[in-house]
This record gives C-alpha cells, structure tokens and sequence, in this order.
C-alpha cells in the first residue's frame, strides 16, 4: 500500500495571504476553501497525485496519523513568502 500524500494549506478565511495565492481548492477531509501559496501551488501542479488538507484537518485527523506523507515547501521558501504576507483580499470579494 502506498502512503498518502497532503499538502497543508491555510483556510481561505485566514487575515493575511501572499501575492499570487489562489483560493480555488477545498479541503480533502471537510471541504472548507483554502488558499494555495505559489508554492503550493507549483507542488501540485508537479505531483497531482496530492491531497490537499486544511491546517485544521491536519490537527485532527493526520498530525499522528501512520502512513501519511506531508508536504510543506522548503522552508527558506516559506520565509520569503511570508515576507510578502498582505491582507488576504478574498475576505473582501462580493
């Protein structure tokens, strides 16, 4: 049996984002929106095979889970990232 693979996200609703997040995904447990960082973003387009899991998700149901594989960016490309952090402009759409 192979192991699963996620990529954890932050929720849509969160108060900041970075440039370039896209708020198109859901949640493979709940699916509540998320938002996908570039970097996120660039993992799923090179491994479709992957899940994606809400940071909530994660806690409950995956954070000791066996068999799992999660995947986060390398972190010197979260850093840079989050430098860009801006208020995340969906929680103003419609």
């Amino acid at each position: 049996m192979s192991e699963a693979s996620y990529l954890v996200c932050a929720p849509a609703t969160a108060g900041s984002t970075v440039r370039g997040s896209i708020f198109s995904h859901r949640c493979s447990k709940c699916c509540r929106r998320v938002m996908t960082a570039p970097s996120g973003q660039r993992y799923l387009h090179d491994n479709p095979g992957t899940r994606i899991v809400c940071y909530r998700c994660y806690r409950i149901h995956l954070e000791v889970a066996g068999g799992v594989h999660i995947l986060a960016a390398a972190p010197a490309e979260i850093v840079r990232e989050m430098r860009e952090a801006m208020p995340n402009p969906w929680l103003k759409r419609n």
